[in-house]
């Protein structure tokens, strides 16, 4: 699966052209193609490591190879290497292992696998020769591999998930397992997964809360385990950067709400629905309101109000022009779950537009 430039591929402002070439070797460079393999030759012949972790899409890692790779400067710096080329389409692990969410990205590590130098983005030959040069003799930026260091914390980790098993048994809360699927060892990932699928649909509130995580592997293994709970869904790409991803994540919420109204009395629904837009109003005129500037221009265009422990609002003014013409209000229905309605202003009249059902993940469900 392509990894889209919508994750964040660092380039520079011009474009790159679209022709240019992708060789797999750049000529008068030998390029080891895994990871294993280039770690054994470092330590044989007492080398560091240099890595390269491209993709077949990437317009600028192509002109990496074309170019800065084929200088013959650079030719003779990487001869003090072990050089290394990763796909990240091919080799996630790696690619997870150096936490590489931007490329192109290049990584100088020692026989140790402790990391010397790295830089995200395009180098032309004299900033690669920079690179290079300041590698050969840096010091170790990390006191141990990745790997040691995932290993060891993975070990604790799947303790604990041990421990979880009563969730087999529907005996736990998944709120429990879902900072699992954030381990950068994909084993427990998958293992979290797989104790929140066995939970079924009591998970899907959590998982569908962390397709909005920042990390690519908790993104994928939330959407595989949501796939097999239920086969009916909005659809998502655990590839889209969060711009891309957000229009998918509000439709994930749509979706959450449906299954979630089961748990409330419709006409108990209905009343905190009704009840909105007095309580925005009041809160206009007792609340005091938090400003911020959206659009850069030195003026307030959001307002931010609470109202004791479990209303606060949200006022809106999209079009700039100084007046709130939307609102949200927030209401806690209990530690788990939050009513979301969204109000249209114009001028004095507010009516509501719609609302929503949405699970409040563990980390802010302690009620302030």
């Amino acid at each position: 699966m392509a990894w889209p430039l919508a994750l964040g591929a660092a380039e520079p402002q011009s474009k790159a052209p679209k022709s240019a070439p992708a060789p797999e070797k750049t000529q008068g460079i030998h390029w080891v193609e895994s990871y294993q393999d280039a770690v054994a030759a470092a330590k044989q012949v007492d080398k560091p490591v240099l890595i390269d972790f491209h993709a077949s899409w990437c317009g600028w890692c192509k002109v990496m190879d074309s170019e800065s790779y084929a200088d013959p400067g650079i030719i003779k710096l990487a001869g003090d290497f072990i050089c290394l080329k990763v796909d990240l389409d091919r080799d996630q692990r790696t690619s997870f292992l150096y936490k590489v969410t931007s490329i192109p990205h290049t990584v100088a590590i020692d026989k140790q696998e402790r990391v010397l130098q790295s830089h995200t983005g395009f180098m032309d030959a004299g900033k690669l020769a920079e690179f290079l040069g300041k590698a050969r003799s840096a010091k170790p930026t990390t006191a141990a591999s990745p790997a040691v260091s995932s290993a060891t914390a993975a070990a604790g980790s799947l303790a604990r998930l041990a421990a979880g098993l009563a969730a087999e048994q529907g005996g736990a809360d998944p709120e429990q397992l879902i900072p699992f699927l954030s381990n950068r060892i994909p084993d427990v990932r998958d293992r979290a997964a797989e104790l929140l699928v066995k939970m079924g649909d009591s998970a899907v509130p959590s998982l569908v809360s962390a397709l909005a995580d920042d990390y690519l592997g908790a993104r994928i293994a939330a959407y595989g385990a949501l796939q097999k709970i239920a086969q009916q869904n909005p659809g998502f790409d655990p590839w889209a950067g969060r711009a891309a991803s957000a229009g998918a994540i509000e439709q994930w919420k749509d979706w959450l709400s449906e299954r979630l109204r089961a748990e409330f009395k419709e006409e108990d629904l209905r009343k905190h629905v009704t009840a909105a837009v007095p309580a925005w109003q009041n809160s206009r005129s007792g609340a005091q309101a938090e400003s911020h500037d959206r659009n850069g221009d030195g003026k307030p265009d959001t307002w931010l109000r609470k109202t004791g422990d479990t209303l606060s609002f949200q006022e809106l003014d999209s079009d700039f022009d100084g007046g709130v013409d939307q609102a949200v209000v927030r209401q806690r229905l209990n530690p788990k779950r939050m009513l979301v309605i969204f109000l249209r202003v114009d001028g004095a009249k507010s009516e509501v537009n719609s609302w929503r059902l949405e699970h409040v993940p563990a980390s802010a469900q302690a009620l302030k």
